[in-house]
């Protein structure tokens, strides 16, 4: 159980990290396009 919480943790986190970083790639990508 306290493996699975570790992952799930570790899962959110990174979510947490890439999320913005996406969310900036997907801007920059739709003006260039624009």
């Amino acid at each position: 159980m306290q493996g699975k919480t570790r992952i799930l943790t570790t899962v959110a986190l990174g979510a947490l990290v890439l999320a913005p970083g996406m969310l900036h790639a997907q801007e920059a990508a739709t003006v260039t396009a624009g």
